[in-house]
């Protein structure tokens, strides 16, 4: 199998503070790893490092073999917070077009008709195609993220980046945006922090529990030792067959 994200010895520093240190990750070809952890524990540190937005401050990170700058329009990102304006005059079909500039790396660029009918298919792939008129002002949290992760896909990456894309949604919302995400995966890589911990166990290929330091990556098997571990209770989990001792406490690093 093809690994397409490899970081090696990564730690990275805001200021003074320590978001994460000395972490090894290697990730492969149509992944889907959900990443769990604590509040500061570093996992958007990680997402933004794979997306080339944060620079280690020591160790590397590799991006289908190039650094993660050199990968444009390989990586469709939704990030935790998004900064697009609900009130802006914006269509669904207008706001998931942008995406293609992304694609196309060019600021003025005029659309073709290539970029119409990729966004028109990605719509009808996400469920959104009826909303396609609609002002995203008027869209419910379910139908907002949709477009988003839209958006992502529009630009055709290889590689899908989510940061808790179910937050705040109901739990119908939820279930469907994975159930697409699960289809997604047939074709690309998905990485997605998350803290819906149900859903990490249904739906994700593998885990990587995080806290600064990343402690386990294998399958997505939640036990009560595995969750214990995570969030700093006194435990052992048997990873790849090795027991590792944890202590009662872990500190909290930058609120990522």
């Amino acid at each position: 199998m093809k690994t397409v994200v490899e970081l090696e010895n990564v730690s990275v520093f805001y200021g003074n503070v320590r978001a994460i240190s000395d972490i090894s990750l290697k990730i492969e070809e149509k992944e889907f790893l959900g990443i769990i952890g604590p509040n500061g524990s570093g996992k958007s540190t990680i997402l933004k490092l794979i997306a080339g937005l944060v620079k280690p401050s020591s160790g590397s990170v590799q991006v289908l073999g190039l650094p993660p700058c050199n990968t444009h329009g390989k990586i469709g990102y939704v990030p935790q917070r998004f900064n697009l304006n609900r009130d802006f005059p914006f269509s669904v079909t207008e706001a998931v077009l942008t995406g293609r500039l992304t694609k196309h790396n060019l600021f003025m660029h005029q659309y073709a008709d290539t970029d119409f009918t990729a966004v028109e298919d990605i719509m009808h792939k996400l469920e959104i195609y009826d909303l396609k008129d609609r002002q995203i002002g008027q869209l419910s949290g379910g139908q907002m993220q949709r477009v988003l992760i839209a958006r992502a896909l529009v630009m055709e990456p290889e590689i899908l980046l989510l940061d808790e894309p179910t937050a705040s949604l109901d739990a119908g919302s939820k279930s469907h945006i994975y159930s697409l995400l699960k289809d997604i995966n047939e074709y690309i890589t998905i990485i997605m922090v998350s803290h819906d911990m149900g859903v990490v166990s249904s739906y994700v290929k593998s885990l990587a529990c995080l806290n600064v330091s990343l402690f386990y990556h294998g399958a997505p098997e939640l036990t009560d030792t595995l969750l214990g571990q995570v969030y700093g209770c006194p435990v052992e989990l048997l990873a790849h067959g090795v027991p590792h001792r944890v202590l009662p406490q872990h500190g909290e690093g930058y609120h990522d």
